[in-house]
């Protein structure tokens, strides 16, 4: 059954490209992803499910109706695996999901996932899902002070900081924005954001170099 699911799943992920094509799937399709994420254990499945449901989440229509299929808690009880591409895909998802939605920010509070959230960021060497964690920290932390004292209450701060260090490529603009909204004065520490300028010749440069 699974092994059958994988390349219709692969074919929708890519599928799934706009706005527009979001809100032309189901809600049948919509609830039947959701499920076979809740009934599947095969990583590479449950992947790629994820991916769909991250690209799905992009989309407020598609938002709406997943969140009545408790994606939340779902993607949730995903947070203890221990796979980099799995990880990614799920906080990425959750992200998407919390993004200016305070509410749905309090219900994954309710799950206990901000702490699994704060263990991958102690223990995770990846890049790519430190980037996301912050992400998804700074959306549930936006607006909303019983999570950013909690947060704050667990260390975050120096959390962030030290992945903005250890993997700047990636978190060090997500990083500075998790800082701000946790209410960090020094948030920007690090981050030096450019700007790039079009030369006279037709050659781009940033800012600095003029």
């Amino acid at each position: 059954m699974q092994t059958y699911l994988r390349e219709p799943v692969e074919l929708l992920s890519r599928m799934l490209v706009s706005e527009r094509v979001c809100c032309s799937i189901g809600v049948g399709l919509l609830k039947d992803v959701v499920g076979a994420v809740k009934c599947t254990d095969e990583i590479e499945l449950l992947t790629l499910l994820c991916k769909c449901l991250r690209r799905l989440a992009l989309s407020d229509t598609c938002k709406r109706t997943l969140l009545l299929h408790n994606v939340v808690g779902i993607l949730s009880c995903l947070l203890s695996k221990q796979v980099k591409l799995l990880l990614e895909q799920v906080i990425g998802t959750l992200a998407a999901l919390t993004l200016r939605s305070p509410q749905t920010s309090i219900e994954f509070q309710n799950t206990g996932g901000i702490d699994d959230v704060l263990r991958i960021m102690q223990e995770c060497n990846s890049g790519k899902v430190q980037r996301q964690c912050c992400i998804l920290v700074r959306n549930i932390c936006m607006k909303n002070k019983e999570i950013q004292e909690y947060m704050l209450s667990k260390n975050a701060v120096e959390l962030i900081q030290n992945l903005k260090n250890k993997h700047s490529a990636c978190c060090n603009d997500v990083g500075s924005a998790a800082l701000r909204d946790l209410g960090c004065e020094d948030y920007n520490t690090g981050w030096n954001p450019k700007t790039l300028v079009l030369g006279e010749t037709g050659s781009v440069h940033i800012s600095d170099e003029l």
